[in-house]
């Protein structure tokens, strides 16, 4: 799922989910933020991945494009941004047969 941050904090939202991640110095280069939050605030960060197993998934699959979603971190900081591009199968985006994994 693919999103940009909202100029307006205010909008009302529609879903709301967790990004919760630190980094610990393991983002990648063009990362500057420590946490998944602040890469969003910073524009550094605009998709995200949902799993089958996450036992959410069937949530995440109703967000359409223009849907406004509200990410929450464990520290009680949040940021809203809007859906630009739905879910997606990893499957489809990597032009593969569900189930099949792109050579390594």
């Amino acid at each position: 799922m693919e999103f940009k941050l909202l100029d307006d904090q205010t909008t009302p939202y529609k879903f709301s989910g967790r990004m919760t991640h630190a980094y610990e110095g393991n983002q990648r280069d063009d990362i500057t933020a420590d946490t998944t939050i602040e890469a969003i605030k910073h524009g550094e960060r605009t998709a995200t991945t949902r799993y089958e197993s996450d036992e959410h998934i069937d949530y995440w699959k109703q967000v359409q494009e223009g849907d406004v979603i509200e990410w929450h971190d464990n520290d009680g900081n949040s940021v809203r941004v809007v859906c630009t591009s739905p879910l997606t199968p990893l499957a489809e985006i990597f032009g593969v047969p569900t189930g099949v994994m792109p050579p390594k």
